[in-house]
């Protein structure tokens, strides 16, 4: 084989980094495309790399944050987000919602990472998924067992709460007779993962409230929706004044609208307000605007 047709296939494989389009293409084996660029001094993906690169669409990159993003992720993760392993290399990770802030929120925390998907689905809410690099983003498999892991410390702790509470949980204000409470809350079927974030948190000193708040099999109405509860369902909130200010300090909560109610929770603390009254306006004005935000 001539030097111009052996400089052509090392052209063409930096190119496509395929050995079976060369092949294809010249009309050549597979084995005498490889032999061709070993005598040129080409470096040759591993079967794995070649695969890899052929089925990926779009650009990749493996997770590198510091542990405070990783705690975060897998908060964020099980709240409401399904991941599962979708081939050798790819673990998706995708989840439904009708929050602009939520879209927004996805987006960020993924889009760096890899291309995010949406599409509206027939019930008017949005599909969002991200195909990620598995070996770097499997971590986020183990929420499967919805448990705090061991890798996860006091010093991330609140990132992985920020994440959860971001992803499937809430913080409010509620009144409270003549007066107000600022309420923390999370929630969810899992009752032996809620213990568990309720005695991490009473370590911390925390003073919290642990009740069943639906009884499998019972139903309700939810802006005109019928859910039905297929197993109890429980309820896992800080409302004593001193801890939920001193909890939402310490929250690095980074959806747009848990961010407005923190600020609106410390920002009437701060101001020394006790009754309801003092602070129903901007409470209702907050609320009406992210009502106003759905997609």
């Amino acid at each position: 084989m001539c030097a111009n047709t052996s400089e052509g296939v090392v052209k063409m494989y930096e190119r496509t980094r395929s050995v079976r389009a060369i092949a294809l293409a010249k009309d050549m084996s597979r084995y005498a495309v490889k032999k061709m660029l070993v005598a040129q001094g080409a470096s040759i993906l591993s079967n794995d790399e070649a695969i890899l690169i052929a089925n990926r669409t779009h650009a990749r990159k493996p997770f590198d944050g510091p542990a405070a993003e990783k705690a975060y992720l897998y908060g964020f993760v099980v709240g409401d987000v399904a991941v599962f392993r979708k081939s050798k290399f790819t673990l998706r990770a995708i989840t439904h919602t009708t929050r602009a802030g939520f879209v927004l929120l996805f987006t960020l925390i993924f889009g760096k990472y890899g291309h995010i998907n949406c599409k509206k689905t027939k019930q008017d809410d949005l599909r969002l998924f991200v195909d990620l690099d598995y070996e770097s983003f499997a971590f986020l498999e183990s929420r499967l067992g919805a448990h705090i892991p061991p890798w996860i410390t006091v010093e991330t702790f609140y990132h992985f709460l920020a994440g959860l509470i971001d992803s499937d949980g809430t913080i409010m204000l509620r009144q409270a007779g003549d007066y107000f409470q600022q309420i923390i809350r999370v929630f969810g079927e899992n009752k032996a993962f809620l213990i568990q974030l309720k005695e991490f948190l009473e370590q911390a000193g925390f003073v919290l409230s642990f009740y069943r708040n639906a009884v499998a099999g019972s139903t309700r109405m939810w802006k005109g929706k019928r859910i039905v509860y297929n197993k109890d369902y429980y309820v896992l909130e800080v409302c004593r004044k001193k801890d939920a200010v001193r909890l939402l300090r310490m929250l690095p909560v980074q959806h747009p609208e848990k961010i407005a109610r923190k600020q609106l929770a410390l920002s009437v603390h701060s101001q020394g307000f006790c009754r309801w009254e003092e602070i129903k306006e901007k409470v209702l004005r907050l609320r009406q605007q992210q009502e106003q935000a759905t997609l």
